[in-house]
């Protein structure tokens, strides 16, 4: 499990900085203020989406505490891929389509409908909502910016004690590019990018992972040291290192073998390739 693509540690290495900017941009909520719209850039596996659950989990506990009416809908656009997706999304996780009438069905409402239903509860239940959506250039690449745009003027039509903010994670640098002026300069308030991790870090996220993973002994440091490189000559890529161990580990297993060798890590790089 703790080398699955979804596990999320309780501490990422090599992050103390972006989850320290992403808290302290959030955290204006707990001073019941609206944060600024967040966009966040990297490649794929330099753990921006772990760090944004990681964050919000935080905050989640936080406002329970100081019994704040905050809701954080997390969207991937890669499987909501159609603007109206997202909104049906939004208003499941957000608890609209328990209340009747009111529903934004899965299909046969019009997005402007959708989206007065979802504005409509907001006001209703004074919620403070913040939008996470994780590869948000994906669905610019493919449906435009038109449901970004409603988003970030969307403040203009509830109260002053609620708010919707947006943080949107990208895995390209240039999605911004592609953005009506209008978008941008509302959606990219504040901005962050994540780096690739060099190799010592992947060797050092790789140590931490097998503690957990592995019993002691299974796995040579000189393996772990071979899958860094192969991930951080590539691309940098943590969740690729991870997954290289895990194929490794699963061909040790089924050959009966007591430890991982390098001849694992190599059989394992052909067959993710």
């Amino acid at each position: 499990q703790v080398l699955s693509i979804d596990y999320v540690p309780d501490k990422l290495l090599f992050r103390t900085k972006e989850s320290t900017a992403i808290a302290r941009s959030l955290s204006v909520i707990l001073k019941k203020g609206r944060p600024s719209n967040l966009l966040i850039f990297g490649k794929p596996g330099t753990g921006k989406t772990a760090v944004v659950k990681n964050v919000i989990e935080h905050l989640y506990k936080k406002t329970n505490e100081l019994d704040i009416n905050l809701k954080v809908p997390f969207i991937n656009a890669k499987n909501s891929n159609t603007p109206y997706k997202i909104l049906y999304e939004i208003a499941e996780l957000l608890g609209i389509n328990k209340e009747g009438k009111m529903q934004v069905y899965f299909t046969g409402l019009s997005m402007s409908e959708a989206t007065d239903r979802i504005l409509d509860f907001i006001r209703r239940r004074s919620i403070k909502v913040v939008i996470v959506i994780d590869e948000i250039d994906s669905l610019v690449n493919r449906k435009g910016d038109d449901i970004l745009y409603n988003f970030t003027r969307a403040n203009e039509r509830i109260s002053s004690d609620q708010f919707i903010s947006l943080v949107g994670i990208s895995n390209s640098l240039t999605f911004k590019d592609k953005l009506d002026p209008r978008v941008k300069s509302s959606l990219s308030e504040e901005e962050l990018v994540f780096n690739p991790y060099t190799i010592e870090q992947l060797k050092q996220i790789l140590i931490d992972r097998c503690k957990l993973a592995f019993y002691d002994n299974v796995i040579p440091i000189g393996v772990i040291n071979l899958c860094a490189a192969i991930a951080g000559r590539e691309t940098g890529d943590a969740r690729k290192a991870i997954d290289l161990l895990r194929v490794a580990a699963e061909i040790a297993e089924r050959s009966m073998t007591m430890k991982i060798s390098e001849d694992h890590i190599r059989s394992a790089q052909q067959k993710i390739d």
